[in-house]
């Protein structure tokens, strides 16, 4: 971390009473807040690979039904390999499934295999929220449906879930369909998404 942006992001709130910004300063003098960038960062990649209680049973249900074709783009890099964590251990991207009775213990770690297709932007060469990216997406679906004599795919026929605005913003300029997920509020995307396919995704405690 910078002191001297810290320092001058606090003083400026410092001068917005209204804000409260005069709380994290002591005697006048800004605090660096003591952060650890590095446990902060493995921290958040441990808790990313637990799979969403919501939009996790919905991918398998879509999946199971057989009605659609499943494809993910994500906005990634190349990790070599033997990259150890802040505890020295194996860095991994496997998820971590919660134990039995979860009806998805015995699941594949790799979230690939939830999917018909997934294309990853350190591989094909183009990143979200370009519209190359989409219009790459919409044509290897289109193959993989055809493939499975399920006809066409377009734009138009797209729905992509993202919690990103400016991605979503361009993948409906694109022409695809879109629904927000909002940080915390998985549940809620799922019920829309639900409504969009016609199947039930939730089962009935989530609906509670």
């Amino acid at each position: 971390m910078r002191p001297e942006v810290w320092s001058q992001y606090l003083q400026k709130l410092a001068q917005q009473e209204s804000v409260g910004g005069g709380q994290a300063i002591e005697g006048g003098k800004p605090q660096v807040p003591d952060i650890d960038a590095k446990k902060l960062f493995w921290r958040m990649m441990k808790i990313s690979r637990a799979p969403d209680p919501y939009m996790y049973p919905a991918l398998r249900k879509l999946g199971e039904s057989g009605k659609f074709v499943l494809g993910a783009f994500s906005n990634n890099v190349t990790f070599p390999t033997g990259i150890l964590d802040d505890e020295g251990k194996l860095f991994t991207k496997e998820l971590i499934h919660p134990p039995a009775p979860n009806p998805y213990a015995n699941d594949s770690t790799d979230i690939t295999t939830c999917f018909d297709i997934f294309l990853g932007s350190a591989v094909v060469g183009v990143r979200k929220p370009d519209p190359e990216a989409y219009k790459l997406a919409v044509r290897e679906m289109d193959k993989i449906a055809r493939k499975k004599g399920m006809g066409s795919v377009t734009e138009g026929d797209t729905l992509f879930l993202d919690d990103i605005g400016i991605n979503l913003k361009f993948a409906k300029k694109t022409g695809l369909r879109t629904i927000k997920v909002n940080l915390g509020k998985t549940k809620d995307a799922v019920k829309e998404l639900e409504e969009a396919v016609g199947i039930p995704l939730l089962d009935e405690k989530a609906k509670l």
